[in-house]
C-alpha cells in the first residue's frame, strides 16, 4: 500500500511517535520555591523601613524577637538605607529553607527616658506555618 506525501510511513515495529525523553532519563531537580520570613515592612519613599506587621506563623513571628515598630537596618550585612519595601522584599526573600541575617533597631521610651537597642538574628525563609490551635 502506498503512503500519501502527507502521511508518514512507519515500519510495522516502529511506534507512531517517539517519546520526548527516554523513560530512564533523570528528571531535572525542582527549583526550590521562593519564600520570605513573614515581615510586612513600611516606609515613606526611600526612608527608613519599619516592621508594620508580622505574618502569623512566619519565621519572624515564631522567633519571638521581632516586634511591630522595629526598624530594619541591614540584610545579610548590607545596609539597606534608601531601599523601598519592594526592593527589600526582593533581597529578603529567597529559596525556601535558606537563611537570612537581619539587623534591627528598637527604640523604647517611657516618661523618663528613651532607650535604643540594636539586635541581629538569623531567620529561615519559609512559607508561614499557621497553628490553628494557637491562642491570640
Amino acid at each position: 500500500m502506498a503512503h500519501s506525501p502527507s502521511e508518514p510511513a512507519h515500519a510495522p515495529s516502529e511506534p507512531a511517535h517517539a517519546p520526548s525523553k527516554p523513560a530512564h532519563a533523570p528528571s531535572e531537580p525542582a527549583q526550590p520555591r521562593r519564600a520570605g520570613v513573614g515581615l510586612v515592612l513600611e516606609a515613606r519613599g526611600r526612608g527608613p523601613s519599619f516592621v508594620a506587621e508580622l505574618a502569623p506563623g512566619g519565621s519572624a513571628d515564631r522567633s519571638g524577637q521581632v516586634r511591630v515598630g522595629d526598624q530594619l537596618l541591614r540584610v545579610d550585612g548590607q545596609i539597606i538605607q534608601g531601599l523601598t519595601p519592594a526592593d527589600l522584599s526582593q533581597i529578603i526573600s529567597g529559596p525556601e529553607g535558606t537563611s537570612v541575617r537581619l539587623s534591627f533597631r528598637r527604640i523604647t521610651s517611657n516618661f523618663f527616658s528613651e532607650d535604643e537597642d540594636n539586635f541581629e538574628l538569623t531567620l529561615v525563609r519559609c512559607v508561614p506555618q499557621v497553628n490553628i490551635n494557637r491562642k491570640p
